[in-house]
Parts: structure tokens; sequence; C-alpha cells
């Protein structure tokens, strides 16, 4: 009997999702995922059982696998090509507010939307139909243009065009210049010496440079949002990450939070805790709308301070601080100052403690290459932006060594990644040195044996 072929398992997998997924459909009467642009629905939607998500993932990843496993080194460039395409029409689309100018029902001429928009119409034509390739946009009748599914989205939901204004007027802009900036920098951590700077020919760090414009801001604090609104990692993932309700009446600090997203979503999942969301007024001022919508309940448990990660935390008595990704967007110097910021309120009560929400960079080719290559542009993002990276846990673990002082250590307590989840949570405690040993490793034994978990 001949074996299976890998790429006959892939098509396998695909198809047992597949059924999962149509099972899932017919049972709710959500209407079948399909590329047909006049269904009006997501594919999966956010409420749907934990096995219908796990039926799409293995469909993108296994789809990934088996379409490496055929291109050829010509498809491949041509591929790149494509996707570079997709990005300048997204810019092109969202510089010139066309999506706006499309009904959300039925379609229009492609002469009549080049009018209000004031664009070339043979432009519009080329820019639409490339899009079009990727289920964005679509033409019912030849020269009339109506949005997709996916495209409708972008008009419904502002946030997501604004994220892609950043991602393209900012983020792509700063990795064309990668190149050039190692060229002029070289090896280096300076906030100011990133492909960013090249790319618009700046001496300001990244967030001085986002600050700016408040309609940078309202852009930036759009793009971190899309972020966790992501399935790997949407913010339902830091709820179920860590033992929140073992807190009881606790306050949680959100230490340098883009917006009040992690704190409501907390909020309303755990009705007993109260919640400072600390970060830079001009960033969170972006959001306040997503707070002033909530309940009085949930409002009146919230409440902001400002704060800078790069001197001392000074709100002493809370059970938790909460990090959420902002040590990675730091050379390493940085994110080991904003650690060690904390360690005299740590040092104060026994009971706090640091709960990290970080991604960590796997070995090469140890997990699924959709979920990695998302890890690794974040990487790549963070260090054309500001010299920042993703980290791996030995990294984690080093940055705690050096965020120690001559009293104590930063040590790591738990480690959890939440099933469907890109990242991870790491609960971080501070450690007395007066049980040293004569080597200067505690003599408990407590790094070696959470050492031994990983």
């Amino acid at each position: 009997m001949s074996q299976t072929s890998p790429l006959e398992r892939h098509a396998e997998s695909i198809s047992a999702a597949a059924k999962s997924i149509s099972a899932y459909c017919r049972l709710t009467g959500h209407p079948q995922p399909d590329f047909d642009s006049k269904t009006k629905s997501l594919a999966i939607p956010p409420d749907a059982p934990q096995h219908v998500h796990n039926a799409r993932h293995i469909i993108t990843s296994a789809t990934t696998k088996i379409q490496q496993s055929v291109t050829e080194p010509c498809e491949y460039l041509q591929k790149l090509a494509i996707h570079s395409q997709y990005l300048s029409c997204i810019q092109w689309l969202c510089g010139f507010q066309v999506l706006a100018c499309i009904p959300l029902e039925g379609s229009v001429l492609y002469s009549e939307i080049a009018e209000i928009a004031g664009v070339p119409e043979a432009q519009l034509r080329s820019v639409a139909r490339m899009m079009m390739t990727s289920n964005f946009l679509y033409e019912p009748r030849l020269g009339e243009l109506a949005h997709s599914t996916l495209s409708a989205h972008f008009v419904t939901d502002p946030a997501l065009l604004d994220s892609a204004v950043f991602m393209t007027e900012v983020s792509m802009p700063a990795a064309a210049k990668l190149s050039r900036a190692t060229e002029i920098f070289g090896a280096t951590e300076q906030r100011n010496q990133t492909a960013l700077n090249v790319a618009f020919e700046t001496e300001m760090p990244f967030y001085k440079f986002v600050a700016q414009s408040a309609k940078m801001q309202k852009q930036y604090a759009a793009y971190t949002k899309n972020i966790t609104t992501n399935e790997e990692t949407n913010i339902k993932h830091v709820l179920t990450g860590f033992s929140w309700s073992a807190l009881n009446e606790a306050t949680v600090i959100d230490v340098g939070a883009y917006s009040y997203d992690a704190s409501i979503a907390l909020a309303l999942a755990y009705p007993k805790l109260r919640f400072v969301v600390q970060g830079q007024h001009e960033i969170l001022s972006a959001s306040t709308n997503q707070l002033y919508q909530q309940s009085e309940s949930v409002r009146t448990r919230i409440t902001t301070q400002g704060h800078n990660v790069f001197t001392p935390q000074h709100v002493k008595g809370p059970d938790v601080y909460l990090l959420r990704m902002i040590t990675y967007e730091s050379p390493a110097a940085e994110a080991c100052t904003i650690l060690h910021n904390h360690l005299d309120v740590l040092r104060a009560n026994p009971n706090a403690r640091l709960v990290l929400v970080v991604s960590i960079l796997p070995t090469p080719g140890s997990i699924d290459a959709n979920e990695e290559a998302l890890l690794r542009v974040r990487d790549l993002t963070w260090m054309q932006v500001s010299n920042g990276r993703e980290r791996e846990l030995s990294d984690f673990m080093e940055l705690f060594a050096m965020a120690g002082d001559r009293e104590g250590r930063l040590v790591l307590k738990n480690q959890t990644r939440p099933p469907g989840s890109a990242m991870s949570i790491l609960e971080v405690v501070y450690q007395s040195r007066c049980g040293d040993g004569p080597d200067g490793r505690p003599t408990n034994g407590l790094i070696a044996r959470e050492q031994q978990a990983f």
C-alpha cells in the first residue's frame, strides 16, 4: 500500500476542517464561507466555538503549506510583487477616501466614483481590479463597482481604515528603508537611529514622531487595537491566561497602555476589580470614546493616570501591574529600565506581581508558519521604528536578571500560553537576595524549577 504523501495529508486536513465549519454554519444558520462577494458576513463570527476557530486555523495553515510546497522560484517573486501591489493599492484607496465613495449596498459606475473622489477613472479601474483578486471590492456588472464583505468592513469600522493608513503611510515606508538605515547606523539601539528616521528624515524617536499629529495618534491607536483583535492576539486571551478571579477586590495597574481595551474587557469579566490605566494622555485621548461608551459600573472602576514608563512606578499597593506588549518595542536597556522601575513597589508588597503579556519568538520552524510570520512581522516592525524587537524566552530571563539590584531580583513564577493564542502571559515576582548562596544563586531553587518547566 502506498504511503499518503504530505500534499495529500494537508488536503485531507483541509477537507475535515471545512466539514467542521460547514456543519457549524448549517446548525446556526450562519452563511457558508464563500468567495461570493455578495455575502455580507464574516467567515467565522467571533463568538463561534473554539473548535470552529481551530478548524479555520487548520485550513489557513494547511493551504499555506500546500502553496509553499508547490511554488516555483519564479512564482515566489511574482507573489512578492502581488503583495507589494496590494499594499500600494490599499494606500491609494485610503489616501483618496475612495472606499467611502462606494455605497455599502448596490453598485455605482466607475466614472461616478472617480468624479466624487477626484481621481483618474483609469487609475481607479486598475487599482480596484487588482484588489478584487484578493476579494476586496467586486464588480457585479462590467463598469460598476461595489463593496465586498471584506472592503465594506473598512467603511463600517473606522479603526480598520485608520490601522490600514498607519500601516501604509508609516510602517511600510519605514520597512522600505531598513537596508539604508543599516548602512548609515549599523548596530545601534538608539531610538532615533532607525529606518523610520531615514524614511521621514527626522531625528525624533518614534513616539514623538507619532505625538506631533492628533490624526497619527488616532491611527496608531487603531493599529495597536487591530493587533489585539486578531484571533491569535485577541484580548480575550488576557482574560483566560491569568487567574484574575483569585484577586477578588484588587486594583490592577495597566502600565504604558495605548487604549482602554484591556481594562474594559477585564472590568466586564471581573466586576470586583478596579483599574488604573497609565499612559501618555495624548495617546489615550484617541480612545476615550471607548471608555465613555461603557456602563457606569465599568467607567467608575477605571481611572486614568499620566505616567512615563521610564520613570519609577509611584503607585504602591496594587497586586498586579499589567504590562501589555510594551517591552518588545524597546531596546534591551530600555526594557530593563521599565522592569527595574517596578522593583520598589514589588518589594513593598509581597503579594504584588508583574503580569507581562508578550509574544515569545519560537525556534525557527517550530510553530505554524503563519503564526511565526506574524511574530516575525512585529519583530521587524519594532526594529524599523524604534530599534525594539520581539524576544525569545531566554532574552526575557536575561532582562529579569538585569533588572534586579543588590537587595533583590525579578524571577519568573509562571508562564502560560492560552489555547489559540500567539501571546504568552509571564507572571513575574520579586525575590530578596538574602537567601542567596555563595555563588549568588537562590538557595530555594525557585529559578531552577521554573526554568526546567520550559
